[in-house]
């Protein structure tokens, strides 16, 4: 049965999703095409670019990414709170950054002036629908989507399609959805057999996190958009004084272990043993590390349009008038926690 997306992504409310955004007919469109031998790497430029762009922008943090030859991965989490404090100028500023004004497109000017924004704001009720825009993830992907297909289009000389119909997207019911989410999709390149570590993960949260390790922090700021660290755009993975961070009780470090452990699970040429080290990390998350393996490497299978642990899933189902959501048997065996999940079946076994 089809779901809305409205009860997935419910416009107004705090969540984090799983979004993905496929070229047409799954061509090679933003990497090395075989057929014609055209290399579109330059094009994940500008993907990065817009996300880190649309970060500033929107009231919605960039959790993670991947940018693929033939798909993208990202991973959002609105922020409904933060868009409703900022005053009706500061919406309307944002908003003409983004879609700039007759007179801004004439003169090329980057910026609004007292005058654009007070034209704005003397339209009745548009500063709302406006407000309401910033901190939809469904604009935000439009976006995104529309941005890099005009371009493309443009740079080819032709019309049509860019990407197969809308973003997919999944809810993220929790902390464990989150983390096996972003665990997989740091990982693409290396199921895909395009790198061998996740430092050599091109076009990945994972890469630009370690390689954000050797640089000095910059200072956050996303009250206004033009004054944030367009380096900074991505969400920290921990807590700081500025900025809430992906997860509440896990490290950088911790982290990256949980990755290259996962690693090496997808790829059969290097199989290792789970560390000593990652038996605590799971512990406190709540998780059972070989269930958890497998909802990683399954991921594509086991969960269509939710995840996370079993009681906050059939929470959202009851929210959305529904007695369960395709999944949810996933969720009970593979996120649960390790007092109340048995040993992990068989991919045939969950429905």
């Amino acid at each position: 049965m089809t779901i809305a997306r409205r009860d997935i992504a419910p416009e107004g409310v705090a969540g984090a999703y799983h979004c993905t955004a496929r070229c047409v007919r799954q061509a090679w469109l933003c990497g090395q095409d075989e057929v014609s031998g055209r290399n579109y790497d330059h094009r994940k430029d500008w993907i990065r670019e817009r996300l880190a762009f649309l970060a500033m922008i929107f009231a919605l943090d960039v959790l993670g990414y991947a940018i693929m030859n033939n798909h993208l991965h990202t991973l959002l989490r609105t922020l409904p709170e933060l868009v409703r404090s900022w005053t009706d100028q500061e919406v309307v500023c944002r908003w003409l950054i983004l879609f700039p004004s007759k007179r801004m497109r004439q003169t090329e000017e980057s910026q609004p002036s007292g005058a654009d924004i007070a034209a704005v704001l003397r339209q009745r009720g548009r500063v709302e629908v406006l407000r309401q825009r910033l901190s939809s993830l469904s604009w935000f992907m439009r976006c995104l989507d529309e941005y890099i297909a005009r371009r493309a289009n443009r740079e080819d000389g032709c019309k049509g399609r860019f990407w197969e119909g809308r973003f997919k997207c999944r809810a993220l019911a929790d902390e464990a959805a989150v983390l096996t989410a972003m665990v997989y999709v740091d990982l693409n390149p290396i199921r895909a057999g395009l790198a061998t570590t996740p430092e050599a993960s091109a076009y990945t949260s994972a890469q630009q996190r370690i390689a954000g390790q050797q640089t000095p922090p910059s200072v956050w700021n996303k009250t206004f958009a033009v004054e944030g660290s367009m380096t900074d755009w991505l969400c920290p993975l921990t807590d700081s004084t500025e900025r809430q961070g992906v997860f509440r009780r896990l490290t950088l470090y911790e982290y990256l272990i949980l990755l290259d452990t996962a690693g090496r699970v997808a790829r059969p040429d290097k199989p290792g043993v789970i560390p000593r080290e990652l038996a605590p990390i799971m512990e406190r998350l709540g998780l059972e590390p070989a269930n958890w393996m497998e909802a990683v490497s399954g991921y594509e299978r086991y969960f269509r349009r939710f995840v996370g642990r079993p009681d906050t899933v059939a929470t959202l189902a009851e929210t959305a008038g529904r007695r369960w959501f395709h999944g949810i048997a996933a969720c009970r065996t593979l996120l649960n926690s390790p007092r109340s999940c048995g040993a992990c079946p068989e991919a045939s076994t969950i429905v």
